[in-house]
């Protein structure tokens, strides 16, 4: 005897898992595996913002970028996206470091004092190796930057920290500007004085770069371009009147190379 069945309804797929903090950490800590240490501290505060408020536009990386993933992050809750953000952040710096965030946080916050990183706290991850190599340990390299100076180039409104030795060559410019009488003028011709920048050298990050020890003073950088020993400065030379030329010092506390400039006879000197 033959037994008719009705006939049977396609399987409906099982829903997808709701994503919760554990899975997106998981899968965004998938997506930044293989981020190195520069790219953190370029990055980070954008990767930061992008985990906290998702979007899809914008340049923060295509990955965190993801429709779904942007989906699966909004369905969470501001807390718990803030939550995300700081496990994914803790998890890359215990990779970079070795050591737990909580512990690289209360080391930068000693430090941090006396010492101005770029980038703050990632561009400290990113220089502590340097840091150590340099002074041994970090309670040495805060004793370093604590007994630092500031500048009060061309006068006290100009705080950036700099060596003890260097701030005796400024403090004797600045006699000899006001003796010569040109103190004001100089004064009121600079907007910046910089230069002090805590961070590793672009081309060898186990070293700290010359910008790291208060050697050297930037009188408005972005109007007084640094130029190598190697440099043409010879097009330079003919926009800005004047000519070029590179200067060593023997004071050690003052970077080996230096560039300084010639005034043409008969035009007005300009001290920058």
């Amino acid at each position: 005897m033959q037994v008719l069945r009705a006939p049977q309804d396609p399987a409906t797929p099982a829903p997808a898992p709701k994503p919760t903090v554990d899975s997106l950490t998981t899968k965004i800590k998938d997506l930044l595996s293989a981020i190195t240490g520069y790219e953190f501290k370029q990055e980070w505060a954008h990767l930061e913002s992008q985990i906290i408020t998702p979007v899809t536009t914008g340049k923060v990386r295509a990955s965190l970028r993801d429709e779904a993933l942007v989906k699966d992050l909004n369905s969470m809750t501001a807390a718990e996206r803030t939550t995300i953000a700081k496990n994914v952040h803790d998890s890359i710096v215990k990779t970079l470091t070795g050591v737990e965030a909580a512990d690289i946080t209360t080391e930068y916050d000693a430090i941090r004092k006396y010492a101005g990183f770029e980038h703050g706290e990632p561009g400290f991850v990113m220089a502590r190796t340097a840091l150590l190599n340099k002074f041994g340990t970090l309670d040495a390299a805060t004793k370093y930057y604590k007994a630092l100076k500031p500048a009060n180039f061309p006068d006290d409104t100009h705080k950036t920290p700099v060596h003890e030795n260097l701030q005796k060559k400024l403090a004797a410019a600045k006699t000899l500007l006001t003796t010569k009488g040109w103190l004001k003028d100089v004064t009121d011709s600079i907007k910046k004085v910089g230069g002090f920048n805590v961070r590793e050298n672009r081309k060898n990050t186990s070293v700290l770069s010359d910008h790291s020890f208060g050697w050297a003073v930037d009188i408005d950088a972005e109007s007084n371009p640094f130029f190598g020993e190697d440099a043409n400065v010879q097009p330079r030379n003919r926009v800005r009147g004047h000519r070029l030329r590179f200067a060593r010092s023997g004071d050690p506390a003052v970077p080996a190379r230096t560039l300084s400039s010639r005034t043409p006879r008969g035009s007005r000197r300009r001290t920058a």
